[in-house]
C-alpha cells in the first residue's frame, strides 16, 4: 500500500543538474499522482515554487509561520525581504 506522505530533507541538495532534474520530476510526479502531501526543507525557491503549495517557517518544533507558497515568494523578494527572525512574526 502505498504511502499518503513523503519527507525529504533538501532532496536535490549536493546532486548534479541532471540528477536534479531526474529528482524533481520524480517528485512532481509523486504530487501529481497518489501523493497526498509531500514535506521538504530547501534553499532552492524555484523547487518550492513548483512543488509546493504551502511554506511553512519551523522553529524549535513549533510552527510559526504558514503561508501559501506565493505569497512566501513575494516576500521573498520584497525590498526588504520577509524576515523570520526574533519573535517569528513575518514582517516587512
Amino acid at each position: 500500500m502505498p504511502s499518503d506522505v513523503m519527507v525529504l530533507n533538501d532532496p536535490t541538495v549536493s546532486v548534479d543538474l541532471d540528477a536534479r532534474r531526474e529528482v524533481e520530476a520524480l517528485l512532481g510526479q509523486f504530487v501529481a499522482g497518489r501523493l497526498r502531501t509531500l514535506v521538504f526543507s530547501s534553499h532552492a525557491l524555484e523547487l518550492v515554487e513548483r512543488l509546493a503549495s504551502r511554506v511553512l517557517c519551523l522553529q524549535d518544533g513549533r510552527i510559526h509561520a504558514d503561508l501559501p507558497v506565493q505569497e512566501f515568494l513575494r516576500g521573498a523578494t520584497a525590498t526588504p525581504p520577509l524576515s523570520c527572525e526574533g519573535d517569528l512574526r513575518w514582517r516587512l
